[in-house]
C-alpha cells in the first residue's frame, strides 16, 4: 500500500468479495474507484435516509426504507440473510419463525418476501446468483461523484 495507497479501499472490497469465492459462496463484480465521505458520524446507520434501518422494523418500514436507497424488496430478503449465512439456514430458521431480529420476523408478514423465503430454502434457489446482484445494487448507494469525498489513501482514514 505504500506504492499506491488510493487503492487500499477497492482492494478490501476485492479481498471481501474474494473470501466468498473461496469459500464456494456467491460471485459478483466488484466496481472499484469508489469516493468516500470525508466524515463519519456514528449516528450515521440509523439515519433514516441514510443509514440501515432498525432491527425492530415493521415490514412496510423495511420495504420503504430499502426503496429509498433504489433497492427492491427481494435486496431486502436477500441481504437480510446475506450477513448472517451463506446457506439455506437462515431462511430455514425465519420460515419457522425462529429469526433473531424482529425484522426477520416481518418478512413473514408480506407474501412477497414471504415467498422468496420459502424459495431460498428449496431446490431451485436463486439466493447466490440474487446476492451478486444485491451487492453490486447496494454498492451503488449514494456514490460521491467529482469533488465529493476522496479516494483514501488509507481506508480507515480520511487522507
Amino acid at each position: 500500500m505504500t506504492v499506491a495507497p488510493s487503492l487500499s479501499g477497492p482492494l478490501l472490497r476485492m479481498h471481501f468479495h474474494d473470501c466468498f469465492i473461496r469459500t464456494n459462496g456467491p460471485y459478483w463484480d466488484v466496481e472499484t474507484g469508489r469516493r468516500d465521505g470525508k466524515v463519519s458520524l456514528f449516528t450515521d446507520p440509523i439515519n433514516p435516509v441514510t443509514g440501515l434501518p432498525p432491527f425492530s422494523a415493521n415490514i412496510t418500514a423495511l420495504k420503504q426504507s430499502f426503496a429509498l436507497r433504489g433497492l427492491s424488496t427481494k435486496h431486502l430478503v436477500v441481504l437480510s440473510g446475506s450477513f448472517k449465512t451463506f446457506d439455506d439456514s437462515y431462511y430455514k430458521l425465519v420460515t419457522k419463525r425462529k429469526g433473531l431480529l424482529q425484522s426477520d420476523a416481518a418478512l413473514l408478514n408480506d407474501p412477497e418476501t414471504r415467498a422468496y423465503l420459502v424459495q431460498a430454502t428449496s431446490q431451485g434457489s436463486t439466493f447466490f446468483e440474487d446476492f451478486g446482484v444485491s451487492m453490486v445494487k447496494m454498492g451503488q448507494i449514494g456514490v460521491l461523484t467529482g469533488s465529493q469525498g476522496e479516494v483514501r489513501k488509507l481506508c480507515t482514514k480520511t487522507n
